[in-house]
């Protein structure tokens, strides 16, 4: 029974035991006992194949390890319009965890922003200023790191809430997973309904020509039937004339050879007719058997066909339900599964703009904090500017006393030796009196 071939091309997007894949070549193989025998090349979608395009050393195509294989053609099957091929990009890609990691790069930006901001804050004061200004500064630092681990945190449990929105949808595509096993099932079975029609057209066109066959034994077996009517007449009737010949001829008084010729040519054209008549009947009994068979196989073969495709499209109504089914669930997963990301995605951007308003509070608080260590640093600048000052016109007023005691001790020294000098005149003045 022939049946039609499936025409595939270069391209073509199908379904086989292995999985989905790409139509990459089709003919023979050499790796095939039968070299009549038609292959297609396939580039699967996962790493389920055998080879890289190549067999035996002969490249057919080309792609990755383990995503090429080749199969007969009959036993693929075309994907129908909703299962195309996926985009290289799967949808797994969460905008969530895009929108995070734009987050963090804002978030990384605006805290090395900070972290410069707190640098330039450098100042040369007294021991008991920088001590005043470290304490401020460690109060700082205290702060913003307590902010940051928050910001962090907050971070860490969006990456959480991602990581098990991420375990849903694997878990979801492999609960769907199965709805490819069905469709190739439906698939196989469709191509089996094909084939079955074929196989009827085939039987169509052989009961059509039984039929003529048929028509064509009735008419003969009608005509045998009509010729061995006539010889069972004539033979009735030759028996007639050779009964009244044989009772003629026994009479006392019947001498007649001509007659007695007549009835032995008349008993061997009985003899004649009786043995044609015994074949006639004989062909018409194996004509008739042989109808009566003919009929019988074709009714039976037709049965077993209809039974056959009976079976075949009942299962297949069944697998086109659980299949409606599975396109269903699918689809309420998928609904489930866009709503779940929307979700994520509005949160992850409230909490974006949540993240940089606190930031913004915190750089506020941090330029505050700076602009009250600049005022003190000012208010330090003058302490230590007037403490320099006091400083230096007490060094100069210390040199000035210093000058004026060293001037009063040369005084002093002067007025004791004037002193002195004075008695010892005196001493000796009134020595010479005395």
């Amino acid at each position: 029974m022939a049946t039609a071939k499936p025409n595939y091309k270069i391209g073509d997007y199908v379904l086989s035991k292995k999985g989905k894949g790409t139509v990459r070549y089709v003919g023979p193989i050499e790796a095939a006992n039968d070299q009549t025998k038609i292959f297609a090349g396939l580039e699967l979608d996962e790493p389920n194949g055998k080879n890289n395009g190549s067999t035996q050393g002969k490249v057919y195509f080309e792609c990755p390890e383990n995503y090429g294989i080749f199969v007969p053609v009959e036993t693929l099957a075309n994907l129908p319009k909703m299962l195309t091929k996926p985009p290289s990009n799967p949808v797994r890609s969460n905008r969530a965890s895009e929108l995070r990691q734009e987050l963090g790069s804002t978030i990384g930006s605006d805290i090395t922003g900070v972290t410069g901001m707190s640098k330039m804050s450098t100042f040369n004061n007294m021991p008991a200023v920088r001590q005043a200004q470290n304490v401020n500064t460690k109060t700082y630092h205290h702060d913003l790191q307590a902010n940051l681990k928050k910001v962090l945190d907050q971070l860490e449990a969006e990456q959480d809430k991602n990581a098990t929105l991420q375990a849903r949808i694997q878990e979801l595509e492999r609960a769907t997973g199965s709805g490819d096993d069905e469709e190739f099932e439906k698939q196989e079975l469709i191509v089996k309904v094909e084939s079955l029609e074929e196989v009827k057209k085939t039987l169509e066109e052989k009961l059509r020509e039984t039929n003529v066959s048929l028509e064509r034994n009735m008419a003969m077996l009608a005509s045998q039937n009509d010729e061995v009517h006539l010889l069972q007449k004539t033979v009735e009737d030759l028996k007639v004339s050779n009964t009244r010949i044989t009772t003629a001829s026994a009479s006392p008084h019947f001498n007649n050879e001509s007659i007695l010729k007549e009835k032995d040519e008349l008993s061997k054209r009985i003899a004649v007719l009786e043995s044609n008549l015994k074949e006639a009947l004989t062909s018409s009994t194996q004509t008739q058997e042989k109808l009566n068979e003919n009929l019988i196989n074709a009714k039976k073969e037709a049965e077993n066909h209809v039974k056959e495709k009976n079976e075949l499209l009942k299962r297949l109504q069944e697998v086109e339900t659980k299949f409606s089914n599975i396109l269903k669930s699918e689809a309420e997963i998928q609904e489930k599964l866009n709503q779940d990301l929307t979700d994520a995605k509005n949160q992850a951007q409230n909490e974006n703009i949540r993240l940089l308003k606190h930031l913004e509070e915190v750089e506020n608080k941090l330029s505050d904090t700076l602009k009250a260590e600049a005022e003190n640093n000012r208010d330090f600048d003058m302490a230590k500017e007037e403490a320099e000052n006091f400083v230096k016109e007490k060094r100069e007023l210390l040199d000035h006393v210093q000058g004026l005691k060293e001037k009063l001790d040369d005084a002093s020294k002067s007025a004791m030796n004037e002193k002195n000098e004075l008695s010892f005149k005196n001493w000796k003045r009134n020595s010479r009196k005395t």
